[in-house]
């Protein structure tokens, strides 16, 4: 497995049960998940599995929330629009 791809920490259960012997390369990144081609253990039906590991979920910058600076108008000292 490269380290540099994907954390084993975070899929060590799918090589624990027997699912995949090695994760072999990024075949699509995108916003929320990455999805790996990686080679199947044997007596597996399929040689090779897609495992997809999604991203944590990011929380908004201040300025993007609904009422933040950037929406426009002007705010008090608390926030809220005036």
């Amino acid at each position: 497995m490269n380290a540099e791809m994907v954390s084993y920490d975070e899929i060590k259960t799918f090589f624990e049960d027997g699912w995949i012997d090695a994760v072999l390369f990024p075949v699509k990144s995108g916003k929320e998940a990455t999805v790996y081609c990686c080679k199947a253990c044997p007596g597996r039906s399929e040689a090779h599995f897609a495992l997809k590991k999604y991203r944590p979920p990011q929380l908004p910058q201040h300025g993007d929330l609904p009422g933040g600076p950037r929406a426009g108008g002007r705010a008090d000292h608390s926030g809220r629009q005036k």
